[in-house]
């Protein structure tokens, strides 16, 4: 599956997949906007059903990742500068 997805004026992203399924998710996306007096509107734009998965899977990418720069600090405690140990370390501390 290959998908270009926009869902706002500033860029359009692309995905390449080969699970998943390019039917519409049930539930859209909601996304707010300002209009020219300063009022907050929201909008559902529809989205297929990978998309939806897929930004729910990279939040908990970001979290865990989030976790192990700052809570373990892997790169800050074995210092290196072999980029074959640093991917070690990386894959470790997943």
């Amino acid at each position: 599956i290959a998908v270009a997805y926009a869902w706002s004026l500033k860029g359009i992203s692309f995905f390449i997949s080969t699970i998943g399924s390019t039917r519409q998710c049930p539930v859209g996306y909601v996304a707010a906007f300002e209009d020219d007096y300063g009022n907050v509107g929201t909008s559902v734009i529809p989205r297929p059903e990978f998309a939806t998965f897929l930004y729910i899977l990279l939040s908990m990418i970001d979290e865990h990742n989030r976790q192990r720069q700052s809570f373990l600090a892997i790169e800050r405690s074995w210092p290196t500068q072999d980029c074959w140990w640093r991917l070690a370390t990386a894959v470790l501390g997943i």
